[in-house]
């Protein structure tokens, strides 16, 4: 439902943020290796946007 309303690039990935964070609300720690991992703030949105897209298609 998400993708299908989205005016935005922004607002599909903001969408797909929050379905994967709901359904992966119980794996904290995989966010906070991606923000350890990747110092570079464009380096770290480009993990957590790999990240998502993969939670988001399983």
């Amino acid at each position: 439902m998400v993708a299908a309303t989205s005016r935005s690039s922004a607002q599909l990935i903001a969408g797909g943020m929050l379905l994967a964070h709901r359904r992966h609300r119980s794996d904290p720690s995989t966010l906070s290796l991606i923000r350890k991992a990747f110092i570079d703030a464009r380096e770290c949105g480009l993990a957590m946007g790999i990240w998502v897209a993969v939670a988001s298609a399983t």
